[in-house]
C-alpha cells in the first residue's frame, strides 16, 4: 500500500464480492468496524502513542459449521507520533493497510482457523521494507473455563518466524446491568527475536515472553449495531517493547494503559 487510494479500491473489490456473494449463496454477512484507540499497541510494541482511528470491513460466507471471511483494516493516525513505531514522516494519515482471508470451522467442542494476512506501510522514515505477510491458525475452546485459545502466526516475508498468543476470557452476566467481560492475553516470540535471527528485520529483541495484556470491556447493542468500550493494562516484558512503549500515565517504562472503543455493524 502505498497511499490511501489502495484502501478505497480495496473496500470496493469487498463490497462487490458482498453483492456477488449475496446473489449466488443465502448465507452470506457483512461487517463495518470502527476501532477508537488512545495509543495503537500491537503485540506488546507501541505502534502510535496517540488517539487513532482503526476503520475495517469485512464479508462472510457461512455453512452449517464452516465459514470463509475476507476483509480490509486500515490504521489511521490523527496526528504524527512522538513515540513507539509509527512516527510517520508524512504527517498524519494511513499508516498501514492491511488485508486477511480465513477460513473456519466449528464444532460443540472447539472452534478452529487457518488465514492470511498481507501487511502493508505507509510513511514510516527509514523502514525500506513497505510490506509483509503471515499465515496463522487457532483453536478455541469457548465451553471451557475461561474460554482459552492460542493462535500461532508465521511472518513468511519479512521476519520469517513464528509469534504464538495464548488468550484466556470469563464474562459476568448480571441480571441488572451490561455484561462485561476480562481477560488476559500473552504473547511469545519464537523466532522473531533479534538475538536469535540471522536476518536483518526482527519484531522482539529476543524470543520468550514479550507481553502480557490484561483487559476489561462491555457490550451494548442496539440492532445491527454494537459498541465495545474496553481498558488495556499491558505489561511490557520484551527489552525492544520496552524501550519505545511506556507510558507517564503508569509511571513506567514496563507497563502501558490504553482505552478504546469498538463500533461495530453487521448484519
Amino acid at each position: 500500500m502505498r497511499k490511501l487510494g489502495t484502501s478505497c479500491r480495496g473496500t470496493a473489490v469487498l463490497f462487490v464480492l458482498v453483492l456477488v456473494a449475496q446473489t449466488a449463496v443465502g448465507d452470506t454477512s457483512v461487517g463495518v468496524d470502527l476501532d477508537l484507540r488512545s495509543r495503537y499497541v500491537w503485540r506488546g510494541l507501541t505502534v502510535t502513542d496517540f488517539f487513532v482511528m482503526q476503520p475495517s470491513v469485512w464479508v462472510g460466507l457461512e455453512g452449517e459449521r464452516q465459514a470463509w471471511t475476507a476483509g480490509v483494516w486500515g490504521h489511521l493516525e490523527g496526528t504524527p507520533s512522538v513515540a513507539g513505531l509509527g512516527v510517520r514522516s508524512e504527517g498524519a494519515g494511513f499508516g498501514e493497510v492491511d488485508y486477511w482471508l480465513e477460513w473456519g470451522w466449528s464444532t460443540p467442542a472447539f472452534e478452529l482457523a487457518f488465514g492470511s494476512i498481507l501487511y502493508t506501510y505507509s510513511g514510516y522514515p527509514g523502514d525500506d521494507q513497505d510490506r509483509t505477510a503471515e499465515l496463522y491458525t487457532s483453536v478455541a475452546l469457548p465451553d471451557l473455563p475461561l474460554a482459552p485459545s492460542v493462535t500461532v502466526f508465521y511472518d513468511v516475508v519479512a521476519v520469517r518466524g513464528a509469534y504464538v498468543e495464548t488468550e484466556l476470557s470469563h464474562t459476568v452476566r448480571p441480571d441488572s446491568s451490561l455484561p462485561v467481560s476480562f481477560g488476559a492475553a500473552f504473547g511469545v516470540s519464537w523466532g522473531q527475536g533479534e538475538s536469535t535471527r540471522s536476518l536483518e528485520s526482527a519484531n522482539f529483541a529476543s524470543d520468550g515472553l514479550t507481553h502480557v495484556d490484561l483487559s476489561a470491556s462491555f457490550e451494548w447493542s442496539a440492532g445491527s449495531a454494537t459498541l465495545e468500550p474496553s481498558v488495556h493494562y499491558v505489561v511490557l516484558l520484551d527489552e525492544y517493547a520496552r524501550a519505545i512503549g511506556g507510558d507517564a500515565a503508569t509511571g513506567s517504562q514496563g507497563r502501558t494503559l490504553w482505552f478504546g472503543a469498538r463500533l461495530v455493524w453487521s448484519r
